[in-house]
């Protein structure tokens, strides 16, 4: 009985110490997000920055900042890299500045201008430029029905 009461003290020792918690994950995404942005391989960062998401339950200013960052440059590759469809609409192009537009809202509804001056300006600088192109596509939709 003693033998069979360690073996199952050393299952339960060896599982919990190799076991990752959520939040180890959460960082272990983001960094493959980081790295993976910096190639300019904005879907693989935006898929990571989503499982970071998952795994905390929440989002943080530090993976809103990297969403929006990867989102604009994956609509602004469309925009040089993809021709105009024959309406003139793209829909994972227009999708794309619409989610950007979306995640700069939580940016904001979250962020103090305080705690990073740069990042909070360079994102409200980016907000101009989504909230135009967003709109504009929206605007699109609703002429076409």
């Amino acid at each position: 009985m003693k033998k069979f009461l360690l073996l199952l003290l050393t299952y339960y020792f060896i599982q919990f110490s190799f076991a990752q918690t959520n939040n180890e994950k959460a960082q272990a995404s983001y960094q493959i997000a980081t790295e993976v942005y910096e190639n300019n391989n904005y879907n693989e960062c935006i898929s990571n920055l989503e499982k970071a998401e998952n795994y905390l339950g929440e989002t943080n200013s530090k993976i809103l900042y990297l969403k929006i960052k990867a989102l604009v440059g994956k609509a602004k590759d469309f925009d040089k890299n993809i021709p105009p469809c024959k309406d003139g609409i793209q829909p994972e192009l227009n999708s794309t500045w619409i989610k950007a537009d979306v995640e700069i809202k939580k940016y904001f509804a979250i962020v103090q201008k305080q705690n990073n001056e740069d990042k909070y300006n360079e994102i409200l600088k980016l907000s101009l430029v989504t909230e135009k192109q967003a709109n504009r596509f929206k605007a699109l939709e609703l002429y076409r029905k």
